[in-house]
């Protein structure tokens, strides 16, 4: 659960809904008092309808491959020569047919254990789509486990409107894509490794597979030093391209991991105001909204279902070998796995350095201030909705 303070009162959000509530019932440490809390229990209000609580969620990298060659991708292993968009990479691995029966066994398991009857699937790389294959083949192989869904993360280049009906026929409902900026920030920064720009084709791909395909989109965009500039005009292509009503939209800053990338959202950066960015951001969410985009919520610290709870009782990260990762962002990186599908996960005192979770590596910012300048977003959002008359 999240309390945001607003002019108007406290807006709270439930598993799928929004409260706006009146200042006297939470108080000044964001403590909604037991009388309304029990109302809003009562009235199913943190209820979700995907059933949360039964479903087991897995990530499988079906390739560690990508076809793009990002400078700030925390997949890297050092930093792109110069003039070159090929940063070395973790060990290329593909999933096979014998590792994926593994990851199924052990998922089985896991959810038996956990008591879990449902199974949502994250396809995950490098790019998923350099081995179609695998993720067809992981995606027909567990429906008898009580698949309600799946979603993949793809870089959207190779994704064919052919390819994502057979994908969404296995029960893939979403793709997540994103984009770094309009097309001269994003053709700059997002190109193949062999320095081919990918704007157009990914764009073309989400306008075919939309008119052809079930499959809705969750498109993040990106924020760095090198597209702020450009976000407004991102945002412009997108409602004149794609059917806001079939996407969901987050912003998301890029960081310094370390590999020679230092041009990620700095907070602190004198360059730039964060009320700024914050003015940007709501401005930009609120022309998405008037074209039928949605928005995800604001990011919460508190952590996602796979990496908030160590032994992944709510779920698992696997790469491509079987190996078992604490979340995507160590997924196949040298010494940072917590164990196999074969043998389950390390032993506590072995776990405990290397269980990890999501932006742990991030140095330009704290989860912290980042949640706080998005939560600022939310709340002008939700503000300029409720007098608009759309909530």
């Amino acid at each position: 659960m999240k309390i945001l303070k607003g002019s108007e009162g406290w807006w709270v959000f439930g598993s799928e809904t929004i409260a706006l509530l009146p200042t006297t019932a939470v108080n000044e440490q964001g403590i909604i008092a037991d009388h309304v809390m029990l109302d809003l229990e009562n009235g199913g209000f943190f209820q979700s309808s995907d059933g949360d609580d039964a479903t087991y969620y897995l990530t499988v990298l079906t390739s560690t491959s990508c076809n793009c060659g990002c400078n700030y991708c925390f997949q890297n292993t050092g930093a792109a020569s110069h003039g070159v968009q090929n940063p070395p990479r973790l060990k290329s691995l593909r999933l096979d047919v014998d590792t994926t029966a593994k990851i199924l066994r052990f998922t089985q398991q896991q959810m038996r254990f956990a008591s879990k009857t449902g199974l949502h699937i994250l396809l995950f790389g490098g790019e998923p789509l350099l081995n179609p294959e695998g993720c067809l083949d992981l995606l027909k192989r567990a429906r008898p486990l009580g698949l309600v869904g799946a979603i993949m993360v793809s870089n959207g280049y190779l994704l064919g409107d052919e390819l994502a009906n057979e994908l969404a026929h296995y029960g893939l409902k979403r793709v997540k894509v994103t984009f770094d900026g309009a097309r001269r920030a994003h053709d700059t920064i997002r190109t193949t490794r062999s320095g081919r720009p990918t704007y157009e084709q990914i764009l073309t791909n989400l306008q075919r597979c939309t008119d052809k395909t079930v499959i809705d989109w969750d498109i993040r965009i990106n924020i760095s030093k090198q597209n702020i500039d450009s976000i407004d005009e991102l945002t412009t292509d997108l409602i004149e391209r794609l059917d806001g009503r079939r996407c969901a939209v987050d912003f998301a800053p890029v960081y310094d991991i370390g590999n020679g990338y230092s041009v990620g959202l700095d907070l602190q950066d004198e360059s730039f105001s964060n009320s700024d960015l914050i003015s940007l951001l709501t401005s930009c969410s609120v022309k998405l909204l008037e074209h039928g985009f949605t928005l995800a919520p604001p990011p919460s610290s508190k952590g996602c279902v796979y990496c908030a709870e160590a032994r992944g009782l709510n779920g698992a990260v696997v790469n491509a070998d079987g190996k078992l990762y604490s979340c995507w962002e160590t997924a196949g990186r040298v010494g940072w796995d917590v164990g196999d599908v074969d043998t389950g996960y390390l032993p506590d005192e072995l776990l405990r350095n290397r269980w990890v979770s999501c932006g742990f590596d991030q140095t330009n910012f704290s989860s912290e201030d980042l949640e706080e300048l998005f939560d600022r977003v939310a709340v002008n959002v939700l503000e300029w909705q409720l007098a608009a008359g759309r909530l």
